[in-house]
């Protein structure tokens, strides 16, 4: 699993005992040093004991130079920022066809993007829309998970089922829907194993392969699902809430 998407869970399931009237938790000191290893935060262990010639206490004076410190430091990280490099967005424009022909022509002029493409390592695949191009609902999707650039599909584990319960609850299939991503590529973290939204250049260089999706799909309902699909729609000045 995505580390990444394991402290998601962890926090989630937290909101969920909060919710029920949990007021506190244990967490072992082992678990603690475990969640800093798996967000990217370097552990050290280091003791530092100043020299004593005898096991008893001696009657030093108060300013005894003598100091120990804890057996187990943690150093703050130091997240390196991100670095824009990300082009202008292009311009797209469809061809004449039907839809599954402007479909296809997109799909393949994405998945040559040279930008998108150098995204993407050898185990991971564009992530791209699917389901019915004459839906009338179209979903979009947060920024891609290590799950889903690595099946090349979107809303798929733990947020794809989630999806699907609540489409079956309302009586649609998810195969009447057209799903999409608000990007084809997973935003590249910090660190080895952090998460980061996507930025303002990123959310604006992959909005022309979403609204040719849109164009061509011409959905009755466009629903975002999350802060970052409400922004490239909508822009930062309107609030998801």
């Amino acid at each position: 699993m995505d580390p990444a998407a394991a402290i998601d869970a962890l926090l989630l399931e937290l909101k969920r005992q909060k919710a029920e009237g949990v007021r506190a938790v244990n967490v072992s000191e082992e678990s603690l040093l475990a969640l800093r290893q798996l967000a990217g935060q370097p552990v050290e262990t280091s003791a530092k004991v100043a020299p004593s010639a005898s096991p008893t206490r001696s009657a030093a004076p108060a300013t005894s130079s003598a100091q120990v410190t804890p057996a187990a430091v943690v150093k703050p990280v130091v997240k390196a920022p991100v670095v824009e490099t990300i082009p202008a967005p292009p311009v797209v424009n469809l061809p004449t066809g039907s839809k599954s022909e402007q479909m296809a022509w997109l799909h393949d002029l994405v998945k040559n993007c040279a930008e998108t493409k150098r995204h993407f390592t050898s185990q991971e695949k564009l992530v791209w829309g699917e389901g019915s191009l004459e839906a009338k609902l179209f979903l979009i999707g947060e920024a891609p998970s290590l799950e889903e650039v690595e099946a090349g599909r979107p809303f798929i584990g733990a947020s794809g089922e989630l999806l699907e319960r609540i489409l079956k609850a309302a009586g649609i299939e998810r195969s009447s829907v057209y799903l999409a991503p608000v990007m084809g590529w997973r935003p590249e973290p910090p660190t080895p194993h952090g998460k980061r939204p996507p930025t303002v250049r990123e959310l604006a260089f992959n909005l022309p392969y979403l609204k040719a999706q849109l164009e061509i799909v011409r959905p009755k309902v466009v629903v975002a699902l999350g802060a970052h699909a409400h922004e490239a729609l909508m822009g930062r000045g309107v609030t998801i809430t």
